[in-house]
């Protein structure tokens, strides 16, 4: 009778566990729909306006001023479209059901592709875009897709929030002493206020950074989010150090012995 008790109270326990992180999971629901709602309604208002602009005043505004108009309502619907993309990404990042889909790369090769491929933004907006990385790292084991997906954000997050004449740098090695492989991005932006660098990885946060030009998330609020639950699925670690005025350094440290074990039993 007692044993039966104790097994009654432990089911008890666990279902009032699972109830309350029912709970917890559609707070968080209803506040990034909120949140989303939020977002999208201000670029949403905004092409509106412009383009029941152009339809009342089609006849008065001049070429340029409607090329104008043209080019403000586009870059509005760009970043709805943005928004839109980043929360389907975590909606499925953040899936019960979602593993990464691991495979044997190289993190040096794939991050000077992606700098090469961000390369050309970042000499229009006045930056200094380089990659430092160790050619001779090993392998890691790991969704490629995702990890590309991780870099492209770090990097997209930094060029958004370093002003011209800055440097954004991309650096990849392996530390043999910890046995992981690093991946860092630097820039020498605005940095991040001590007080908002413990949240900057929370869905739309902005807090006192965004007032004050600092770097924040990924221009939606779900670019870090999105790295931080990347860094999670691989069982990762990351690290942000940051000065306000001097720049911000993220570093994602993936374990190269677990990446090893892996690669290794996928081959035999």
């Amino acid at each position: 009778l007692a044993r039966l008790t104790q097994a009654f109270d432990a089911m008890a326990a666990k279902i009032a566990a699972q109830f309350a992180q029912i709970e917890s999971i559609d707070l968080s629901r209803r506040e990034a729909v909120l949140n989303a709602s939020h977002d999208l309604r201000t670029p949403l208002a905004a092409l509106q306006g412009y383009l029941q602009t152009l339809q009342i005043k089609a006849d008065a505004l001049t070429a340029e001023q409607r090329a104008s108009y043209i080019a403000i309502a586009q870059r509005h619907a760009a970043r709805m479209g943005v928004l839109v993309e980043q929360m389907f990404a975590l909606a499925k990042l953040d899936a019960p059901e979602t593993a990464p889909k691991c495979e044997a790369f190289s993190l040096a090769e794939l991050a000077g592709d992606i700098v090469q491929k961000y390369r050309l933004r970042a000499a229009e907006q006045g930056l200094v875009l380089t990659a430092a990385v160790d050619t001779g790292a090993p392998p890691m084991w790991a969704d490629i897709s995702m990890i590309e997906r991780l870099i492209e954000n770090l990097v997209d997050n930094a060029l958004k929030f370093t002003p011209s004449g800055g440097n954004v740098r991309v650096e990849v090695r392996a530390d043999s002493a910890s046995e992981a492989i690093e991946l860092t991005v630097a820039d020498t932006g605005c940095g991040i206020a001590d007080d908002d660098l413990p949240h900057i990885f929370e869905r739309f946060e902005r807090g006192g950074a965004a007032a004050r030009g600092e770097t924040v998330l990924a221009g939606s609020g779900l670019g870090l989010a999105i790295v931080r639950r990347i860094v999670d699925l691989h069982g990762a670690a990351l690290d942000v150090v940051s000065r306000v005025g001097e720049g911000t350094r993220f570093t994602v440290r993936f374990p190269l012995q677990r990446s090893q074990a892996r690669e290794a039993a996928a081959v035999t």
